[in-house]
């Protein structure tokens, strides 16, 4: 996961895992957390990892097995609660 800069108000945090469901039962269990904190997700992309993992041409398709990311985009609440 990714450490943030003292007083963004963007966030990217990583969720690397084999799966996409694997990875997103990672970011489900960090998401109370961050929400307490004040950080909601705003946008998420899934993508294999390319750099450590070989890969192979199928029918005009790029594929590579391995650890994939799950990329999240949190927002800070600066809204003030009442």
């Amino acid at each position: 996961m990714t450490a943030q800069a003292s007083g963004a108000q963007v966030l990217l945090r990583r969720y690397a895992a084999g799966t996409f469901e694997s990875a997103l039962e990672i970011y489900e269990a960090d998401l109370p957390g961050m929400a307490q904190a004040g950080w909601f997700p705003v946008g998420q992309v899934w993508g294999w990892d390319t750099v450590a993992s070989a890969g192979w041409l199928v029918s005009g398709s790029s594929w590579k097995p391995g650890d994939g990311t799950l990329a999240v985009t949190y927002r800070r609440d600066t809204a003030d609660s009442k």
